[in-house]
Formats: structure tokens, sequence, C-alpha cells
């Protein structure tokens, strides 16, 4: 045994001083029958410490307790609104725009503007109920309002037309 602890002394030394640090951290961490230090109490004493002699202490920590002890309501800012975006797609032409930048919580339009059914799919990755695929009439349309951030790359399965759209949240 007294060759293992004198082979391993760094260690067993290193291991020693982390549990006392551990254990000076959680002692200075409880308070008389709580599990952590309030963080007016906290600011309160590191603030009497070390301007125990200022004369505007007080009013300090009076608006500082203020601050963290009565939470101010903020008032609810309306999520912005974003035009819809509107996808044109043709035979010839394929999707027009090809590609566009979107923002999470706008509608993108798909309109079939060809004399063909337009099997509209989205590929990897799955974030829209075009996953699965919907199939528009001619002249007829298929929207969708974008709920995630990322690129989302669509294509036409009958023509093989693909198109594109960066959606920032």
């Amino acid at each position: 045994m007294k060759d293992f602890v004198m082979k391993h002394k760094k260690i067993i030394i290193f291991g020693l001083v982390l549990t006392g640090i551990f254990g000076a951290i959680t002692a200075l961490s409880t308070e008389k029958g709580g599990t952590e230090i309030k963080l007016t109490q906290f600011i309160t004493r590191e603030r009497n410490d070390d301007a125990a002699t200022t004369s505007n202490n007080s009013a300090f920590q009076s608006q500082l307790q203020e601050s963290i002890t009565t939470p101010t309501e903020q008032p609810q800012t309306p999520p912005p609104t974003y035009p819809d975006i509107l996808i044109l797609f043709t035979v010839t032409n394929g999707f027009d725009p090809g590609s566009k930048n979107a923002f999470v919580g706008q509608k993108v339009i798909w309109k079939n503007d060809s004399s063909q059914e337009m099997r509209l799919m989205e590929l990897l990755p799955k974030k829209t109920a075009l996953a699965n695929g919907v199939t528009v009439a001619p002249g007829q349309s298929t929207e969708v309002i974008l709920t995630a951030g990322g690129f989302m790359t669509y294509r036409e399965l009958n023509s093989g037309e693909t198109g594109r759209l960066f959606v920032a949240e």
C-alpha cells in the first residue's frame, strides 16, 4: 500500500486539493436551511464589504434590490410579418424564382402555371407538408407556412425541376 501511495502521490494530492475546493464551494453556497444564496443577499454582502464607507451605497442597494425582486413587464412585440412568396411553375421554365430567401413564419405559395398536373415534393430534410408530396392541378396552387430555418429543397416530380428556399429564423 505504501508503494502505491508513493508511486501515485501527485495524483492523490491533486484529487485531495480538488475535493477541498469542491467542499469549500459547496459549504459557501449553502446557508442555514437553504441550498443556495439568494442573489440579492450575495450582492448586498459584496457591496457592503467593498464599499462600506461610501454614502450612496444604500441607495444603490435599494435600487438593485428593486430591479432584482420586482420583475418589470416587457411590452410584447408582435412577430414581424412578411409578404407571401409566390413561386410559379411552368414546364418550360421550371420554378420562378428558382431560389429565394424566406423567414420562419412566412407563407410560400407554389402556383401551377402549366397545362399539366404538378407533383411537388420536398427533398431532405423534410420539414413541411410537402414532405409526402402534393399534386396541384393546372391553374391551382398549394401553400406552406415555413416553421423551421435552414435550406428547403423541393422538386416537381414529373419534370425533375428543382427549387430552393433558404429560411432564416
